[in-house]
């Protein structure tokens, strides 16, 4: 059926907004190109009739109204949007009104986890102030000291506050328990086999959980908690980039600097550099 409108994107001067664009690997991984937040006011209006990404928003304050399978219905405080790709979708503030979301885009990606799934747009009652927050920590880092493993760390609070509202990923306690295992013992030369015993799940099942709830393999999701580690590390002491690698489990400084690079996309020392002047241009 034929959508009544035609694609609009309309924000304006009453209407400040605060965006995060892609700018750190968790992004990247979870396929978000932008978040942010708006304070949506005359004027406003989006309409998209074949969105290619998935979104979520939540209010936070005023009112909006929302369009749901041809009709426009509110989305109030304490209520979130979702919307999957490629389904009509609309909102702009309630007549009168201003009003206040938070939002996320997620481009869709063969392999990937689907975080907005449903078979067209809804409203559902959520606890909206942790994605709220997540978003504006985030933008606030972007802004700021930019350090891509603190942006990594927010990226996935606003990860975790999607799925809880979304109901889209729920996560298996038996994971949880594995990576934190993994975390606390990053120096071991980790195997699949060794995942899986620890999961308690076979390979297979241990591999199709991580594709479902990470959007890459166990392997990989080990590499990214080393990574992790190594950029704390790097911007909070002073040890060698050897001594770093050896801790999260490279013997091989080679080794480790190539796997740094393809997380962060630059070299251990050039990220520990990048972060100090960082901290001397905020000091």
């Amino acid at each position: 059926m034929a959508t009544p409108f035609r694609e609009m994107h309309i924000i304006g001067r009453d209407s400040p907004e605060r965006v995060v664009w892609a700018s750190c690997p968790a992004m990247k991984t979870y396929g978000i190109p932008f978040a942010g937040l708006t304070d949506a006011g005359r004027g406003y209006r989006m309409q998209r009739p074949q969105p290619r990404h998935g979104h979520v928003l939540v209010t936070t304050g005023g009112r909006g109204v929302v369009w749901i399978d041809g009709e426009e219905c509110p989305c109030e405080t304490g209520q979130a949007y979702l919307s999957p790709p490629e389904r009509p979708m609309a909102f702009h503030p309630a007549p009168n009104q201003r009003w206040q979301f938070a939002w996320v885009y997620y481009e869709p990606k063969p392999g990937r986890p689907t975080v907005v799934n449903a078979e067209g747009c809804r409203v559902v009652d959520a606890d909206t102030w942790p994605l709220a927050t997540a978003v504006l920590g985030l933008y606030r880092e972007s802004v700021g000291p930019a350090q891509s493993a603190v942006m990594d760390r927010w990226v996935e609070l606003v990860q975790t506050a999607v799925v809880r509202i979304t109901g889209s990923l729920t996560p298996e306690p038996a994971l949880g328990g594995l990576w934190e295992n993994i975390d606390a013992r990053l120096a071991h030369p980790w195997t699949l086999g060794e995942l899986a015993e620890h999961s308690g799940m076979s390979r297979e099942a241990l591999r199709l959980a991580c594709q479902k709830q990470l959007g890459h393999s166990p392997v990989a999701q080990v590499t990214r908690l080393r990574m992790r580690r190594a950029a704390a590390l790097l911007c909070t002491t002073s040890r060698t980039v050897e001594s770093i690698g050896k801790e999260v489990g490279y013997p091989q400084p080679s080794a480790f600097c190539t796997a740094f690079r393809r997380i962060y996309d630059t070299s251990p020392n050039a990220y520990r550099s990048r972060h100090d002047s960082d901290v001397a241009a905020n000091a």
